[in-house]
């Protein structure tokens, strides 16, 4: 289920370099808990920016956010799409 905030707050929980690994799983999780209709396009576009990290769990967890918003609704099937055409790999 998404959650809505009224104003477009979800850019704050991008992950920043130097954050923590517990703090950038959170962010993921609620990155993928925010995403509708209006932000899904921003949101995955971020997330496949993480895909490519260095660290192997943060690469996986972004994968997971991804899967979670593909799952959560229909009409972002398309914005996974842009994902999948990337080309990234995860072991």
């Amino acid at each position: 289920m998404s959650v809505h905030f009224g104003v477009q707050i979800y850019p704050t929980f991008f992950c920043r370099m130097n954050d923590p690994s517990y703090v950038k799983d959170l962010k993921l999780q609620l990155l993928s808990a925010v995403a509708d209709e209006s932000n899904a396009y921003e949101i995955v576009t971020e997330l496949t920016e993480y895909v490519a990290d260095i660290d192997e769990h943060q690469s996986r967890e972004a994968v997971r956010a991804v899967g979670r918003i593909a799952l959560e609704a229909r009409f972002m099937c398309q914005t996974f799409h842009i994902f999948t055409s990337v080309g990234y790999a995860v072991g």
